[in-house]
């Protein structure tokens, strides 16, 4: 009976991780366009058994729309600062469904017509 127990409660909590939000390793790396982004915030990870490094990320990624998107990712372990350029990984079916791809400039002129939400969002960051 001990036995059984055991079985059950180890497949309630594989049901309870594989709930969890999905990550890009869940898809299939081609539902992704890489597109040009910049970093908006960077804070201290929420969990208490992050490492010190660990960080929280905000950024923006524009599309060519007026606005650009907002996207964010929890938990990443790399020296980042605001204002930084990005390259964001989105989905071509769901354009909210994103993530961090790495740091660098894909399309300086995507950036340059996005200039205006890097400065409003870094004078923001600044007050």
């Amino acid at each position: 009976m001990k036995k059984n127990n055991y079985l059950i409660l180890l497949l309630f909590i594989g049901l309870i991780y594989s709930c969890g939000e999905k990550k890009y390793e869940d898809y299939n790396e081609n539902e992704f366009n890489e597109v040009q982004g910049v970093i908006t915030k960077v804070k201290q990870s929420s969990s208490p058994f992050d490492s010190s490094r660990v960080r929280d990320i905000e950024y923006f990624y524009y599309l060519g729309e007026k606005e650009p998107f907002r996207g964010g990712e929890k938990n990443i372990d790399l020296y980042l600062n605001s204002g930084q350029p990005i390259v964001v990984l989105v989905h071509k079916k769901d354009s909210t469904i994103n993530f961090y791809g790495y740091n660098g400039m894909i399309n300086i002129e995507e950036l340059q017509k996005g200039a205006k939400y890097i400065k409003n969002e870094t004078n923001l960051l600044n007050e």
